[in-house]
């Protein structure tokens, strides 16, 4: 993989250490012209909508690809709390259920589940603290739910999603995992890790922009899960139904009185996409799969390990908990995180400040001048 070649894809490089995909992606080159193309169009012509739809197609066979998972288990979505709601909104709980979650996890994977318990639809979410081991405890045969993102947001702890999915089918349980932080750093294959039901938003390590979402269903629970409600793009007669059978799209009236929903994981999908999402996305996951997923991989698990033996150098306290497998995150524990991060903005850095930490995110766009003038930066301006 030439990350010379590839940094040219991206223009902020030339001017930051970019090193905050974790928060929101670079664009490259090739899905700001998709975008810039098509908005010319639509402004020029009028919105091109079979290429909208084309596209959305092409997106889930892409994302499928992506994640080792097959197009009818794919459905897109504008983001991750939509999808996880309608998953979470369609599943049949009994009222002595419990949900396992990790508190790890982003809002969105707790605040859901937190909720529907409010109103009584289960009895208990209960929250493992720690690691696997900790999760593990929580499990048993009330337990409905494991929900576990698959990479920390704020740690970057990587899950062993494998061992935590093989735990949850021993229980009877669906195990949920939103792979937002994963998808395009770390090689997935979620059928072989058994990974049920998966999320995973666009704008951060696919590098794509906002406003779109992928929700995972393995095909066994295709039979099993129902979405709350239907709308009109998840319906088995949809538009985008009819042009995958090569009919015409509106040459018939749509039967809404009498619904069925998509024989797909498409029947998640309520309503129209945001189009210049949609079409970024496209070009986005194509600029992704031109590149070898494990050699993006190496690439950033080499920078992000030597961050880190550089920042316990310097006698920062890494949020390590010696991770199995290194993701793009690394942070390190401070008092002032917004002053620091503000003071490396200045200095052509960009990093996250989250509470009382240092984020620092490193992706197959990012090369070691990168994490050289962060260090360097850091050890002028002592992050204490």
């Amino acid at each position: 993989m030439n990350v010379d070649r590839i940094r040219d894809d991206f223009p902020p490089l030339t001017k930051y250490a970019y090193l905050d995909s974790a928060s929101t992606g670079l664009l490259p080159r090739s899905t700001y012209e998709a975008i810039e193309n098509f908005t010319s169009e639509y402004y020029r012509e009028g919105e091109n909508w079979d290429y909208v739809l084309e596209s959305v197609v092409e997106c889930r066979k892409l994302f499928a690809s992506l994640v080792g998972v097959g197009f009818k288990e794919v459905a897109l979505l504008p983001n991750v709390s939509t999808a996880l709601a309608l998953v979470a909104l369609g599943i049949d709980f009994d009222r002595e259920d419990n949900v396992v979650v990790a508190s790890s996890n982003f809002p969105t994977n707790l605040d859901i589940w937190f909720s529907l318990r409010r109103r009584g639809l289960f009895k208990e979410v209960r929250t493992a603290h720690g690691l696997e081991d900790d999760v593990e405890k929580l499990i048993d045969d009330g337990t409905r739910i494991v929900s576990v993102d698959a990479v920390g947001w704020l740690r970057g702890y990587a899950y062993d999603l494998k061992r935590l999915a093989e735990k949850s089918h021993e229980h009877g349980a669906l195990f949920i995992s939103d792979i937002f932080h994963a998808a395009g750093v770390i090689p997935l294959d979620l059928r072989k890790l058994g990974v049920d039901v998966a999320t995973c938003g666009s704008y951060k390590w696919l590098n794509a922009p906002s406003g779109a979402a992928f929700l995972y269903l393995s095909e066994e629970l295709l039979s099993e899960l129902h979405p709350p409600v239907l709308g009109w793009m998840g319906t088995r007669d949809s538009v985008i139904n009819r042009m995958l059978k090569g009919e015409p799209l509106f040459d018939a009236m749509f039967d809404a009185e009498n619904p069925e929903p998509s024989s797909d994981a498409s029947r998640y999908e309520l309503g129209t996409w945001s189009s210049i999402s949609v079409v970024g996305l496209r070009a986005s996951l194509r600029y992704h799969l031109s590149l070898s997923q494990a050699e993006k991989h190496n690439h950033i698990t080499n920078l992000a390990t030597y961050t880190k033996e550089q920042l316990k150098e310097m006698n920062l306290e890494i949020i390590d908990e010696q991770n199995p497998q290194v993701s793009g995150i690394i942070s390190f524990k401070t008092n002032n995180p917004l002053s620091i991060a503000e003071e490396l903005k200045r200095r052509g850095i960009i990093v996250s400040a989250r509470p009382h930490l240092i984020r620092i995110s490193h992706h197959f766009y990012n090369n070691i001048n990168d994490v050289e003038r962060l260090l360097k930066t850091l050890k002028e301006k002592p992050a204490t």
